[in-house]
């Protein structure tokens, strides 16, 4: 029948097309649903590692039946808390918790034989002392020790008697790198080479690798651990940028009697370059000094009489006097820049490098210049800033490497600034009466420390030791010699360990005082004290630490002035023995600018301070004592600021009363840190600002008003005696916080905003299904409908 034949064909042909297009249709939402949601469970199903505190011990069971997590390790000796692991898409859940605060992993960077005698570490070792750190624990948290090292005792249980890998997650903490061998052989070995206290006990913690980077939580699993296994002192070589939980953890450490050492990091001389954990004011951190070596150089140069900060590079011929002479700007010192030239007993300035794209080593310049006659070679750098360099080094050609090449001139670098200052006077004609000094001075603070300060109401470092060619334990039983603040942190861990075995009682910051009042302050080559932010109270004397008959605490003082606004402080004496007298003496060359006085009683000693000139500025200042044959030292800093501040305490509540001017309606910021290093801001229009107190111990205020004048800030150092009941310090939290304290708070699902986006790729995969869907069924009707239309004839014989 044709009317059939032509219901088929019909058929057959719309059937087709719209086949096509709900095939085409259906394939593209597919494609869609599944691109979008295939990162999407990539990311809800990768695993994130974060620290969580706890509020109380049901909490963590709570988050374990809401979300789907992998624990890690529990702390409960450090903090109350856990380190675990859990999908991305959680932690916006755990985030909205409210019995938990939860913190980010984060990543840190891990920054003989003369060095102990330079401290006096190895007269103590003998009568009449017999100190060498025995029955004393130290922590090691680096790369692991390899004990198989005949200096570390040569087998595992002898000097490393305990310790963990957390990177391979054994209890094997065998080195495979050396950082922490070397930390190790520094502290504690006893063999051919002897360590600062050769009778300690090592624990070795392995918390990273050359493969693996060091995490926050690797250290937190190592403090806790190294509180199980009961070590007396926690060595830290490695840092980051401030972190409020471990300076949370170390505060809790230091309560328990447990001493913090660490590293203040290898960024100097630049100022405000030191690192967390070094930067806690409740953690001990060290610098580097020089140690006595013919490596240890240091430059005198004056222009005019007004000394030029420089540094020798490493090789440097040393000079038996002074040497004097013009100088001669040589642009980059290449063969090329000297031709028509006679330096003959001149003093060469060169610029670092060479033209764009060009290499021009630092030894090529020395022996082009000297090849000219020169008689010192000055090399300023070619970017902000001074800079640390080398004539010797084992990647520079052959031909400037030894026996082809040895230096012959006196050496130094100098900052950009500098550089440019003294060829700007060259091209003008002034002669400069130049003077250059290059000898071996090794009591001084290393060019490579870090330098504070790390905040206004602390001196950072606390004390420098040894940390430049330093000789010490490697792996696969070996020595080697390294430089960086990694290594003179082990240098006051050894110390600190001699000093529990004579003084077992003493605290914490007990020992902290001792030591640092002990140091021994360091002046430069031209005789001047080096700064305080470089070198804290000094270097470490560990024979005067332990000879002294007195302690001072504090060991350092901090002092905020403005107008109406003085400061005093008390430092107490603390007898260790009998003594006769204290004499002390207050170095300050500014008594025109600030007003500072001195009172001593048997007791203690009070420092009075206001300032004279009221222009915001920053002065140095120390406490020189002499008590029986030793000799104390205090560093003070003291910050004349533009904005005074008063200050008084009523019903448990510290009230700020910033001294703007009358007609001052803008508003305040002010900050206040606790004693426990936690932090508050508050916000106010008026001249009142409160923070509710939390216990005794020292806070740190700063308010910040803007005015007509500008920008002004003022700060001041408030000294709580009184302690605080718990119930004023629960009082003092928030309506949640209040509640999850007492455990009456339970938080059972999560918000409605995350669940709705964490559904969106599923819900959007169910909606393109039931789109498509649609479209089928809508075509099936299409179809029966124009079938229904269509003539239906007799069938055709």
């Amino acid at each position: 029948m044709i009317t059939k034949r032509f219901n088929i064909k019909y058929y057959d042909f719309l059937n087709s097309k719209v086949s096509k297009k709900a095939s085409i249709l259906l394939l593209a939402f597919l494609v869609i649903s599944l691109s979008l949601l295939l990162p999407l469970k990539n990311l809800y199903e990768q695993k994130v590692r974060v620290i969580i505190e706890l509020y109380d011990e049901e909490s963590l069971k709570e988050i374990e039946a809401l979300i789907p997590l992998h624990l890690i390790s529990k702390l409960e000796g450090i903090m109350k808390g856990a380190i675990i692991e859990l999908p991305q898409s959680y932690l916006y859940i755990l985030k909205e918790l409210k019995k938990v605060k939860v913190y980010q992993d984060r990543e840190f960077q891990v920054y003989l034989q003369k060095s102990t005698e330079w401290i006096g570490a190895s007269t103590l070792w003998s009568k009449p002392f017999n100190l060498t750190g025995k029955g004393v624990k130290i922590a090691v948290i680096d790369t692991g020790v390899d004990y198989t090292h005949k200096d570390l005792g040569g087998k595992f249980g002898v000097k490393v008697i305990g310790g963990y890998d957390f990177v391979d997650n054994d209890k094997d903490p065998m080195d495979t790198d050396g950082h922490g061998t070397m930390v190790a052989g520094i502290i504690a070995a006893n063999g051919s080479l002897k360590g600062i206290a050769p009778g300690a006990s090592i624990l070795a913690y392995r918390v990273l690798s050359s493969k693996n980077p060091l995490k926050l939580s690797n250290i937190l699993m190592a403090l806790e651990k190294s509180m199980e296994d009961g070590a007396n002192i926690v060595n830290l070589s490695l840092g980051t940028f401030e972190d409020e939980l471990l300076r949370k953890v170390i505060n809790n450490l230091m309560e328990k009697g447990i001493i913090v050492v660490a590293a203040v990091g290898n960024s100097g001389p630049f100022s405000g370059t030191i690192s967390d954990p070094a930067g806690d004011k409740r953690v001990l951190g060290v610098g580097s000094s020089l140690n006595f070596s013919p490596y240890s150089l240091s430059s005198s140069l004056k222009i005019d009489g007004k000394v030029i900060e420089s540094y020798p590079l490493n090789g440097s011929a040393i000079t038996e006097r002074e040497v004097k002479g013009d100088i001669v700007f040589v642009n980059y010192a290449r063969e090329k820049d000297l031709k028509g030239l006679d330096l003959r007993g001149k003093i060469a300035l060169a610029e670092r490098g060479g033209e764009y794209g060009e290499i021009v080593y630092f030894a090529e310049k020395e022996l082009n210049v000297a090849r000219k006659g020169a008689i010192a070679l000055i090399i300023y750098n070619s970017l902000p800033g001074i800079f640390f360099g080398t004539l010797t080094d084992s990647g520079l050609p052959n031909w400037l490497r030894a026996p082809n090449y040895h230096p012959t001139l006196p050496t130094v670098s100098i900052s950009r600034e500098d550089g440019l200052k003294i060829r700007a006077l060259l091209q003008e004609g002034k002669e400069l009466n130049t003077t250059l000094l290059v000898k071996v001075y090794p009591d001084k603070v290393a060019p490579f420390s870090s330098r504070g300060p790390s905040s206004p109401f602390t001196i950072k470092p606390n004390l420098v030791a040894p940390g430049s060619f330093i000789n010490s334990t490697f792996i696969n039983n070996s020595y080697k010699l390294i430089s960086g603040t990694s290594f003179a942190s082990p240098h006051v861990a050894g110390g600190i360990a001699l000093i529990k075995e004579k003084y077992p009682y003493l605290s914490p910051e007990e020992i902290f005082d001792l030591l640092s009042v002990t140091s021994k302050p360091l002046k430069d080559i031209n005789g001047k004290y080096e700064p305080i932010f470089s070198q804290g109270s000094g270097r470490m004397d560990l024979l005067n630490a332990l000879t002294t008959p007195i302690i001072l605490s504090p060991s350092n003082l901090v002092l905020h002035l403005a107008e109406d606004q003085s400061d005093s402080r008390e430092l107490k004496i603390l007898p260790l023995r009998p003594y006769k007298e204290v004499k002390a003496y207050l170095y300050f060359p500014y008594k025109d600018r600030v007003d500072l006085k001195l009172d001593l009683s048997e007791q203690s000693l009070r420092l009075s301070a206001k300032a004279l000139n009221l222009t915001r500025a920053f002065y140095e200042a120390r406490l020189l004592l002499n008590v029986s044959s030793n000799s104390l030292t205090v560093p003070i800093a003291i910050y004349v600021n533009s904005l005074g501040l008063n200050w008084k305490i009523k019903n448990e509540t510290l009230i700020i009363l910033p001294r703007a001017r009358e007609d001052y309606n803008g508003l305040f910021n002010a900050k206040l840190y606790y004693p426990d290093g936690k932090e508050e801001i508050q916000r106010s229009y008026e001249k009142v600002i409160s923070f509710p107190l939390r216990g005794s111990g020292e806070y740190w205020v700063e308010v910040e008003a803007l005015d007509e004048d500008g920008r002004k800030v003022g700060r001041a150092i408030i000294l709580i005696g009184k302690e605080i009941s718990p119930s004023i310090i629960k009082g003092s939290l928030g309506e949640d916080e209040d509640k999850a304290l007492n455990g009456s708070y339970k938080e059972t699902s999560a918000p409605l905003s995350i669940i709705i986006i964490r559904s969106l790729p599923f819900l959007f995969l169910v909606f393109g299904l039931i789109f498509i869907f649609a479209m089928l069924i809508r075509r099936r009707k299409k179809m029966a409908d124009v079938i229904a239309k269509l003539p239906h004839g007799e069938e055709e014989t």
